[in-house]
């Protein structure tokens, strides 16, 4: 499942592929994203230029990269160990659960996925840690 925008969550849904699929443009004043890019270049030019209109706000909440030392290393535990067996044990897969915490590892840390937001043409872009960095929201604003 590598590439898609997954989705983008606003006032509606909005879905398309990442790496080029035309999709309608849109004209929000707040978006929210929930994201698995691969091709973060066309993915960075679409948020800015056809999904939001000036002044409107983007949002992302994503699992992040935890930065306290002790406990990184009790969430790599739990992530590679408990939630694959998890999966396994109840749907049946534990290599969907193994990939899904992996793509959280490959996801961009939280200054890189803020200055890719902030290339992309945003402004006023800034993030916060929550549960010490397992989730992080990001923002900025289109001008």
């Amino acid at each position: 499942m590598h590439g898609p925008l997954q989705e983008i969550l606003s006032i509606g849904r909005i879905q398309w592929n990442s790496c080029g699929t035309q999709a309608e443009d849109i004209d929000r004043d707040v978006m929210l994203g929930i994201l698995e890019v691969s091709c973060w270049i066309w993915a960075e030019e679409t948020m800015d230029q056809r999904v939001l209109r000036r002044g409107g706000r983007f949002l992302c909440l994503e699992l992040s990269h935890v930065e306290l030392p002790v406990f990184k290393e009790l969430y790599d535990y739990y992530s590679f160990s408990v939630i694959p067996a998890v999966g396994e044990l109840v749907a049946g897969d534990r290599e969907s659960y193994q990939y899904l915490v992996e793509s959280i590892r490959r996801f961009p840390s939280q200054e890189k996925f803020a200055s890719m937001i902030a290339e992309a043409g945003f402004q006023k872009v800034e993030y916060e840690n929550l549960v010490g960095g397992v989730v992080a929201i990001h923002s900025g604003v289109k001008f």
